[in-house]
């Protein structure tokens, strides 16, 4: 993967490069060096990067409810406690 297709990859799923970082479990500053090519892209980043792709743009898992939630630190539907009576 090339530094544009990432770059291409992240603005097709609509996500700041901060949303993408953190489901990306890297540093901001760090997607941000390997879209400008200042760093190269690690096969296993290429790799769970369209693995995230294709989670959010099958609308399902963690990934799918963090970039709708726009990567912002919310309890997830199915970790809600329902109040007790």
């Amino acid at each position: 993967m090339t530094s544009e297709q990432l770059r291409i990859l992240r603005q097709r799923l609509r996500l700041s490069q901060a949303a993408l970082a953190r489901l990306l479990a890297i540093a901001p500053n760090s997607l941000a060096r390997a879209e400008r090519g200042e760093v190269g892209i690690s096969e296993s980043l290429a790799r769970l990067a369209l693995f995230v792709a294709r989670d959010i743009e099958e609308g399902r898992g963690y990934a799918s409810y963090l970039a709708k939630t726009r990567g912002k630190r919310k309890t997830p539907p199915w970790r809600r406690k329902e109040p007790t009576p």
